[in-house]
């Protein structure tokens, strides 16, 4: 089975931006891709993801508690392992530029270059994911992120 992401969404109110999957679908559609930050909770230097076969990512949005977007991802790692930076940035949502500016000068956690965003069709509980490692349904919700078998479910 292939492996893919589940990154929890902070958001979903139209006031806020960092974590609403709204506003990065809206600058992608703009610019044809978007990158997600992944922040890691008390890390503070580089470290490379080890995962990059990921193509899939789905959003757990924590105000509905449930999983209501599935996306597809050309990228995900450390800004250090990215090519072309500056011709990149056109990507990043301009509330992000700050931490893509400080990622530059001290990479930490992980971006993700988002080329597609789609509803599921009809939104899952986080449970009916598979932990990839475990090989058992999700426990609990990510923090900020866990690797799952991709179930290629159906989306609008």
């Amino acid at each position: 089975m292939k492996k893919a992401i589940m990154i929890s969404a902070n958001i979903e109110q139209p006031e806020e931006k960092y974590g609403s999957v709204l506003h990065h679908s809206i600058h992608l559609g703009r610019h044809g891709c978007v990158f997600w930050h992944i922040n890691i909770p008390g890390t503070t230097t580089s470290a490379t993801f080890k995962h990059p076969e990921i193509l899939k990512a789905y959003f757990y949005v924590t105000s509905v508690q449930k999983v209501l977007y599935v996306c597809d991802v050309d990228f995900i790692g450390s800004i250090e392992e990215l090519d072309e930076k500056k011709n990149l940035i056109q990507y990043v949502p301009q509330w992000r530029k700050d931490d893509w500016k400080k990622s530059l000068k001290n990479p930490h956690g992980f971006w993700v270059l988002i080329t597609e965003i789609r509803e599921l069709n009809p939104p899952k509980e986080f449970q009916h994911f598979i932990n990839f490692e475990k090989k058992r349904p999700l426990e609990a919700v990510p923090q900020t992120y866990s690797i799952i078998d991709d179930p290629e479910y159906d989306y609008i």
